[in-house]
This record gives structure tokens, C-alpha cells and sequence, in this order.
């Protein structure tokens, strides 16, 4: 292959690869959601999620941030994330002020129920309910997975929500 070849070669394979980089962030409901550097954009799969990212782990299972709008209440989608779980789950709430905004953190741990049963061991979920422009829907975004990748990311994960709820409508 001649000099030049080589480096047009080189060049195009570039090119191509950076087309295909991972959004730095993606906009869902009017909410825009900044992607941490670590963190890998996934194109949703065929459930509901519209979109998702991947955290990195070293688990079989992944653990990943999903966003998902629901015509429900947030105690409906609180009992949602809890039917992921056999009954003796545990359910932990924690709330941040963002802005005039108060947001609500549901922490649910434990053995996932058999209807989600992917992976065996203990499970882990954080969720945030957002509102969204139609007040019969909110937008839930949420983290799930083993219970030290979810520990490991869940700063990262509140920061992208919390930065994205600060931001909305500006």
C-alpha cells in the first residue's frame, strides 16, 4: 500500500469512528441529560425505555441508567420499582431541593422478583420521578443493578438528574 493510500486509509478510519462518538447528552421530555464521561450511550432495546446509558462494572449483569415516561402517580411508579422485588425489599427515600423543585430519590434493594429475574443475587434500583409538560405523565430516570455499581455511580446519577432538573426551562 502506498504512502498515501495508507494515510488516506487512516484518515477515512478515523473520520468514521468519530462519527460514531456517544451523545454527550440526550434530551428526553424536555430535560437534558448530561452524559458522565464514564458512562456509554445504549440505544434503547425494544422495552419502554426511550433512552439509555451503560455504567461500567465488572458484573455479568449491567448496570444502567433508564429513562422511561409513565401515565402514572409517583406512589404508582414507587410501587412499580418495588414489584421488581421479592417482598422483603427495602425501600429508602431521600430528597434533594433543586432550585424551587424538591426532588424525590426511591432506593429499593434486595432479590429481584421472578418476573425480572435476569440475574441472580441482590439488586439494586435508585429512581427519580420528574414532571413532565403533561401533568398525567412524569418521566422516570432511574439507575439499576448489583448494589456496589449502583453505590459507585449514584453521585454521578443524581448530579446528571439534579443538573438536568436545574436546567429545565432555561
Amino acid at each position: 500500500m502506498s504512502s498515501l493510500a495508507l494515510r488516506l486509509f487512516l484518515l477515512l478510519s478515523l473520520f468514521c469512528s468519530s462519527a460514531h462518538a456517544d451523545p454527550e447528552n440526550i434530551l428526553v421530555e424536555g430535560y437534558t441529560f448530561i452524559r458522565p464521561k464514564n458512562w456509554t450511550w445504549d440505544p434503547a432495546d425494544k422495552g419502554s425505555a426511550l433512552n439509555r446509558f451503560t455504567v461500567p462494572g465488572s458484573s455479568p449483569s449491567r448496570t444502567d441508567v433508564r429513562f422511561y415516561v409513565f401515565p402514572q402517580t409517583e406512589e404508582q411508579i414507587r410501587q412499580r420499582l418495588l414489584g421488581n422485588f421479592e417482598q422483603d425489599a427495602v425501600l429508602h427515600e431521600t430528597s434533594a431541593a433543586v432550585n424551587d423543585t424538591k426532588l424525590n430519590y426511591v432506593t429499593v434493594s434486595g432479590k429481584a422478583s421472578d418476573q425480572v429475574k435476569k440475574t441472580p443475587g441482590k439488586l439494586k434500583v435508585v429512581g427519580a420521578c420528574l414532571r413532565t409538560a403533561n401533568e398525567k405523565k412524569k418521566l422516570l430516570v432511574r439507575i439499576y443493578g448489583p448494589p456496589d455499581e449502583v453505590d459507585a455511580a449514584t453521585d454521578d446519577f443524581k448530579h446528571m438528574v439534579e443538573k438536568a432538573v436545574e436546567e429545565f426551562g432555561k
